[in-house]
């Protein structure tokens, strides 16, 4: 069982203190402590093994699947459902993101249920699950902003019963009020509300929030892992129902799929539009494509409207929040995975509306999609297979200085987590669980050993190597990721 993985670290060396609830600020990033709490729970029964905290992960992307399939099996019909259950299991991010100790997929989960009991009418159980929502992460509060608005939006709806108008405002209001204590003891606590670091890095600037938008949102949740081509299905099979039913406003999916393609680029969009015009007829064109959708009656019933409506808008409005933020591609997640069940609606609508057979060969060929681009998947970042190379590759170089008991040497490591694998028990790299007390960042004339690798790539490696203080020991890679260990010659 590998130790656990790239992104994760930083939490485990707070495991110990998961029986308090509390985590240093360096570690928790500010973020609310309901994941750490699960983990905590978690721990108490099943221990703090690698085995246990992976098994932790996955347990909660099985439930994950779990409510995707059984969310749309509710809201639509079973051939939806299986879509919809085989594009997210698929997804190269998500059978990654399984294994990490990050709560990504739980946000998702969370989210999901969320859109789920407030389509049906269940406020309780939205308003508890908005709270852990909120207090899993603070980008979940964009779930609560969309069923926040959607119920003061029907508030003036008078054709509904007055008691569900009040009790859709109270489910979104409650767990607000809960979250704002959060921050409010925060504040008081730390001096502050939302974690410095990270409110420094807030873009305010629109040429670069608009290139944030596209290169990074829109580009990771329809490009990367090879996501458009699930689109290009639900195209084609709409161009099909269109000639069939010799009604080609069935194309409408064309007009959101032309600038979807347009914005998933940094230069096609400025080619259109400039940005700010661009951006307006964009809106529109997801409205429309919304119009659309019930206009043509291709979706009639009222909870699936509905259902659909919210996650669009959850889906454009977290695309929104996450361009002015610090950014990395698993958050896109919690996206990505409404997105994809909206791509099985779709697909699923306009096969009926065409040829029934065709499901299953769009079945087939979403799985062959999903088979080829893990396989093919390049690179070691926590949402590609690489990074479970790079977990090895991480190994090997502590097994070197374990094997050989340099547990008395300073070493010097740039990479972060390299020295957290040296220094802490916790990690699950240390196979006696004891530390090389000895390892700092710094690498000077004191320094025995320096450690590289170019998954946290250091500028002063070519430095090392070619300097004749330092003489080569060892090396060990595994599909282009690789480690170095170089020992002073003095020593």
């Amino acid at each position: 069982m590998l130790p656990l993985c790239c992104g994760n670290q930083r939490f485990a060396p707070a495991q110990h203190k998961f029986t308090t609830w509390v985590i240093d600020p360096e570690l928790s990033k500010g973020h609310p402590l309901f994941f750490h709490a699960l983990a905590s729970l978690w721990m108490y029964v099943f221990g703090g093994s690698n085995w246990s905290l992976h098994a932790f992960a996955l347990v909660i992307s099985l439930v994950c699947l779990t409510a995707v399939y059984e969310i749309t099996l509710r809201i639509f019909n079973q051939r939806v459902a299986l879509m919809s259950l085989i594009l997210v299991t698929i997804q190269t991010i998500f059978i990654v993101q399984s294994s990490f100790l990050l709560p990504e997929v739980l946000i998702t989960l969370l989210a999901l249920l969320c859109f789920h009991y407030y389509t049906v009418n269940q406020f309780l159980l939205t308003s508890i699950l908005l709270t852990m929502l909120f207090y899993s992460k603070e980008s979940g509060m964009i779930a609560g902003a969309v069923l926040g608005a959607h119920a003061f939006i029907s508030l003036f709806n008078k054709t509904g019963l007055l008691r569900i108008r009040i009790s859709r405002i109270l489910s979104t209001i409650v767990p607000f009020i809960a979250i704002a204590v959060f921050f409010v003891l925060q504040k008081q606590l730390r001096g502050w509300t939302l974690y410095p670091e990270h409110t420094n890095m807030i873009v305010t600037q629109w040429v670069l929030y608009f290139y944030d938008f596209k290169t990074k949102c829109m580009d990771t949740a329809f490009v990367m892992d090879q996501r458009h081509y699930y689109f290009v299905i639900m195209l084609i099979v709409s161009a099909i129902a269109a000639i069939k039913n010799k009604n080609y406003k069935y194309l409408f999916i064309f007009i959101q799929a032309i600038f979807t393609f347009y914005a998933v680029d940094d230069m096609r969009s400025g080619r259109m539009l400039p940005s700010i015009p661009f951006s307006i007829v964009f809106i529109c064109s997801v409205i429309f494509m919304m119009y659309s959708l019930v206009q043509l009656k291709i979706i009639e019933d009222k909870r699936q409207i509905q259902f659909i409506t919210l996650t669009i808008s959850f889906i454009f409005v977290f695309f929104c929040f996450s361009a002015m933020n610090f950014f990395t591609p698993r958050y896109m997640i919690i996206a990505i995975v409404p997105l994809l069940i909206f791509c099985a609606v779709l697909t699923e609508k306009m096969i009926r509306l065409s040829y029934f057979f065709l499901y299953y060969p769009s079945l087939a060929l979403i799985v062959l999609i999903g088979i080829y681009t893990y396989n093919t998947s390049a690179g070691w970042g926590d949402v590609q297979p690489g990074a479970f190379d790079a977990v090895e590759v991480q190994q090997k170089m502590v097994d070197y200085f374990e094997q050989n008991n340099l547990y008395d040497k300073t070493i010097g490591c740039g990479s972060f987590l390299g020295g957290r694998h040296l220094l802490l028990s916790a990690t699950g790299f240390l196979h006696n669980n004891k530390p090389f007390k000895n390892t700092t960042w710094g690498i000077d004339s004191q320094t025995d050993y320096a450690v590289f690798d170019n998954i946290e790539p250091d500028d002063r490696y070519k430095i090392v190597a070619n300097s004749p203080s330092f003489r080569h020991v060892y090396r060990y890679e595994k599909n282009g990721i690789w480690t170095e260990i170089f020992q002073a010659v003095s020593k």
